[in-house]
This record gives structure tokens, C-alpha cells and sequence, in this order.
């Protein structure tokens, strides 16, 4: 595993047995955070949304849409948490495994808009509606091809 946070001490604070004394370190800043790539905003809400939904559940101020997602922090518990908060939050079902295999922001917002669209083309129907007077003008036209098809028919 690679830290996420470095912090840079004068001297490592000490036990009266000479141990590391681990209570006595200090937390890592948000700004000592080793970062990969350059902060990027969001673009979209869908982008804006999922950042700060990331932030929230991996404790972090603030979430680019490029930074990955293991990278900042997150694991295997968080990931289903933010599948369950995706599920809220956007209406879609995704499956455990898709985050990881996109771990960005960027990735993710993406793969929610590719399911949105395939939903929304299942939810339209097949039928259009028709009214009566149009239903009824079709109907007497087609008939009248049919009656007119039987007559040379029999004649």
C-alpha cells in the first residue's frame, strides 16, 4: 500500500521507553495530500454531484473529476456505499463492479448518463397514441382499398 498523506516532522515523537509514540502524531493536512493529477472541477451536475459525494464519504475537502477513487482513499466498504448512494441519489442501477473498473468521476458520470439514456429509450412506447377521428379516417381508407380489391376480384 502507498500513503496517501506524507507529513514531514522534525523529530518523531517518542514514548518514555524510547517506542514510537503514535498517539502523539499529528493528522495529515488536506493540503499534504499526494495527488496524481491536477485538481479538476466538475463540469456537469451529474460530475458536481458525484464529487461531492465523494468527498463526503471518503472525508476529503474536495474531489476532482480525474482523481480515482482508490487513489484518495476509498476501498471495497465505501464502494458499496456509493453504489447504494448512486441508486438514491440518480435512479440507476449499477452493478458493484463498475466502480471499479471506472474509478474517476469523470468515468463514472459517463457510464450514469450511458444508463440513463438506454432507460429512457425502454420507458418510451411503442405505440403512439392515435386519436378516434384519425383511427376512424385510417380505418375507412383501408377499407375502401379492400373493397375495391375484392370488386376487381370478383369481376
Amino acid at each position: 500500500m502507498v500513503p496517501s498523506a506524507f507529513a514531514f516532522l522534525e523529530a518523531l515523537p517518542l514514548t518514555s521507553n524510547g517506542k514510537l509514540d503514535r498517539r502523539a502524531l499529528p493528522a495529515p493536512r488536506e493540503n499534504q495530500l499526494i495527488a496524481d493529477t491536477a485538481y479538476v472541477a466538475p463540469r456537469t451536475p451529474i460530475e458536481a454531484e458525484l464529487a461531492a459525494m465523494w468527498s463526503q464519504l471518503l472525508g476529503v475537502e474536495r474531489v476532482g473529476i480525474h482523481d480515482n477513487f482508490f487513489e484518495v482513499g476509498g476501498h471495497s466498504l465505501l464502494v458499496t456505499q456509493a453504489v447504494a448512494r448512486i441508486r438514491d441519489v440518480f435512479e440507476v442501477e449499477l452493478p458493484l463492479r463498475l466502480l471499479f473498473k471506472v474509478s474517476t468521476v469523470a468515468e463514472l458520470a459517463q457510464a450514469i448518463e450511458r444508463v440513463k439514456a438506454r432507460s429512457e429509450e425502454l420507458r418510451k412506447p411503442a405505440v403512439s397514441a392515435v386519436s378516434r377521428e384519425v383511427y376512424r379516417l385510417k380505418r375507412g381508407s383501408l377499407t375502401k382499398v379492400v373493397d375495391r380489391s375484392h370488386a376487381k376480384t370478383e369481376g
